[in-house]
């Protein structure tokens, strides 16, 4: 069986990558706001096949994405797909991307399949200083791949992650 599990929290490089105990803010921990480069990323993890990720496209007036997963490699796998958004330009502190969506799916080698992931209601949605959550008005990166769109997640052979820029009505 083709291993399919994935991370579910950042491994720093160093302790001296993480804030001090005291400080309870956000700035440093996690996927969402480690501006250090990690030794392992969020969602991160192995298998003996490859997947490619390819035109991705967030559905109008629905809170979904389309995205094409195909197994590159020799063996059959599951895969977990991950949907990421991530603010451009947000105007306050905002995540370096947030987790919006996944869904597993298996293909046996050489196989491909366009797949809709459903995205969380806060997909597009930013936190200001005093907690207020709010729709952010400009364009948004969505990606969706095998684990978080991080530069290290590539260094360690996670293929890229479909990428697209929508900027979503608000309501």
């Amino acid at each position: 069986v083709s291993p399919s599990g994935k991370l579910p929290i950042t491994f720093p490089r160093s302790l001296a990558d993480l804030p001090p105990y005291e400080d309870y803010s956000m700035e440093g921990r996690t996927y969402r706001y480690m501006r250090a480069e990690p030794l392992f990323p969020f969602g991160f993890g192995l298998s003996y096949t490859q997947f490619d990720f390819r035109e991705i496209v967030v559905l109008p007036g629905r809170a979904r994405a389309r995205v094409r997963v195909a197994n590159t490699g020799p063996r059959a796998g599951e895969e977990v797909v991950q949907v990421y958004t991530r603010a451009v330009e947000p105007g306050c502190p905002a995540p370096r991307c947030q987790l919006a969506g996944f869904r597993r799916v298996a293909l046996a080698s050489g196989e491909e399949k366009e797949i809709e992931v459903a995205l969380s209601s806060l997909a597009f949605r930013l936190v200001d200083e005093s907690g207020r959550i709010f729709k952010h008005a400009g364009a948004w990166e969505v990606y969706a791949g095998g684990c978080s769109p991080l530069p290290r997640s590539q260094e360690l052979g996670a293929p890229p992650p479909a990428k697209t820029t929508i900027k979503p009505a608000l309501e």
